[in-house]
């Protein structure tokens, strides 16, 4: 029997600030003479200890650079800016 579990949680690690954490299953049936069975995981198949693991930290950024380029005033006051706009990912995840 393979039993596989997705987690989705809310706390996001940082770069600072790694996630910590433990989990346990547990599991229970019933043997043919009507009798519970049960029992905790552990990581090392021995008692009931969760398991640990580590999210690892993630430094995800980016850098924006804006410059503006205005042209001369037009003969009725007008006149036109350009902006350029460059945005490179520097952190260690893909953003999308």
């Amino acid at each position: 029997m393979k039993i596989e579990l997705n987690v989705l949680f809310n706390d996001t690690p940082t770069a600072d600030d790694p996630l910590n954490l433990t989990n346990t299953a547990t599991a229970s049936g019933t043997d043919p003479y009507g009798s519970t069975v049960e029992d905790d995981s552990s990581s090392d198949g021995e008692g009931d200890t969760p398991t640990p693991f580590t999210i690892p930290a993630v430094q995800a950024e980016f850098i924006t650079t804006k410059t503006a380029t205005v042209d001369p005033v037009n003969q009725d006051g007008t006149f036109d800016i350009t902006f350029d706009v460059a945005t490179v990912v520097s952190g260690d995840v893909q953003l999308s």
